[in-house]
């Protein structure tokens, strides 16, 4: 019996293990995809996959997040959407993320895409105030969490770049958040290969339109 046990108890480590190393690869390539495609229709099934994963790794928040990621990445490349559907895209993408920071209250990352889904809920005056304070409070989450996080200077930099320089806005307060994203961005190193890279070359077009 006890030898059947430690069979047993090596067998279930040995698929644990190979279980875990599938998941690794699985995400590592879906990801890899992901930053690919500008296709509408491969992004949402993105998404749907990112959330099949998730759903068999219930402890883990990167698979919620890239799927929250997939369906805001729609809004990137369908420009032809109506305000409906827009809405539809950001709630589905929220409603993913909310899942991420269930897992995970005290991770940089999910702050600043939570700011990223409130910036592009703006899609006429009337929403600004609401949206741009929201976007905001996340953005000083996600700072607070990790003040080396380059997708909160350049994020923040953007949401300056578009506010009205009688409010604040506008390129000069903007360049220096570019600025200091681009030498964060040049400075960071992947630890984990499955955690977001997204917004440096972005942060190079904004940073020249500044210059």
């Amino acid at each position: 019996m006890k030898n059947l046990i430690i069979l047993v108890a090596i067998l279930l480590a040995s698929t644990l293990s190979t279980f875990a190393g599938n998941y690794e690869e699985t995400m590592g390539k879906t990801i890899a995809q992901l930053y690919q495609t500008q296709n509408r229709e491969e992004l949402l099934a993105l998404g749907n996959t990112f959330d099949r994963i998730a759903q068999k790794e219930s402890t883990q928040w990167l698979p919620y997040y890239y799927a929250a990621y997939s369906n805001l990445s729609v809004l990137f490349f369908a420009h032809d959407l109506s305000v409906a559907e827009k809405t539809e895209v950001l709630n589905n993408a929220q409603m993913e993320l909310d899942k991420a920071l269930r897992l995970n209250e005290k991770e940089s990352e999910i702050y600043v895409l939570q700011a990223f889904i409130y910036s592009m809920r703006i899609t006429d005056p009337s929403m600004g105030r609401k949206y741009s304070g929201l976007s905001n409070e996340a953005l000083a989450k996600a700072q607070l969490l990790n003040p080396e996080n380059p997708r909160y200077y350049y994020l923040k930099g953007t949401n300056l770049f578009h506010t009205p320089a009688e409010y604040g806005g506008g390129m000069d307060a903007a360049k220096p958040l570019f600025e200091k994203a681009a030498e964060l961005f040049s400075k960071t190193t992947q630890k984990n290969t499955l955690m977001p890279i997204w917004g440096n070359q972005h942060n190079s077009i904004m940073l020249q339109q500044c210059n």
